[in-house]
């Protein structure tokens, strides 16, 4: 089993995105026809660590683990606080979810979602939902797919009996999500507004940047406090 094994910044995957083409997907369709979403339990959030060789290590148990099984793939990303974790190659099927395996992306998100598990709607979770909802932006804008009708979460898929991607993750918000981040792709960033609860670390993770990059970009220096509706210019 071949993988991609590249952490791509937000950046990174939508020039990769950007410069895909779809020729042959599977015997069933020429290009995928939606995205599947799933959550990973195991893995957990808690146990995944960004750094290598770490993250490298968790991508090939994971690789080993399909091939035991006598898998030719696996699912096409794993999404994590920082990065969009490559691994089956875009441009080839898959295998992550009876129904779907030969007519979608399967990208699955770090963590443990089910109720009372981790959390989705804050801290290193929400991190990994907002980079899930970028990645799967990039790829429907590229493929001119509508969250609404070609987004599928694994549950979807009947003969599987999976309550993935967690009880804790709605479609609706994830749908919500996702054509945001399509807005924000087509149109050009001008900068962002600062909200309640954030931080340099927390806006650079969220464009695919640095903390530093931001502060030199926008004059700030130490203690680098920044406010509530602020404008701050994105690089």
């Amino acid at each position: 089993m071949i993988i991609d094994t590249k952490a791509y910044t937000r950046d990174e995957w939508k020039a990769h995105i950007e410069g895909m083409e779809w020729i042959s997907f599977s015997a069933r369709t020429k290009k995928p026809l939606g995205v599947t979403l799933h959550n990973t339990w195991n893995p957990t959030l808690a146990y995944w660590v960004e750094t290598d060789p770490q993250r490298l290590n968790s991508l090939n148990g994971l690789k080993h683990y399909y091939e035991g099984m006598g898998w030719h793939g696996g699912p096409h990303a794993f999404i994590s606080r920082q990065f969009i974790n490559g691994f089956t190659p875009l441009t080839e099927w898959g295998i992550h979810s009876t129904c779907f395996n030969q007519t979608h992306l399967g990208f699955e998100m770090i963590g443990n979602y089910a109720q009372g598990s981790e959390s989705f709607d804050s801290g290193d979770g929400a991190l990994v939902r907002d980079n899930a909802a970028f990645a799967i932006a990039v790829v429907m804008a590229k493929l001119g797919l509508s969250p609404n009708r070609d987004l599928v979460f694994h549950r979807d898929c009947s003969a599987d009996h999976h309550d993935c991607p967690g009880s804790g993750v709605s479609k609706l918000d994830m749908v919500y999500r996702i054509k945001e981040e399509m807005q924000k792709i087509a149109t050009p960033k001008q900068g962002y507004s600062v909200e309640q609860g954030d931080t340099l670390t927390k806006i650079a993770l969220k464009f695919g940047t640095t903390w530093k990059a931001l502060a030199a970009a926008n004059g700030l220096e130490a203690p680098y406090e920044i406010a509530v509706g602020q404008l701050l210019k994105i690089v």
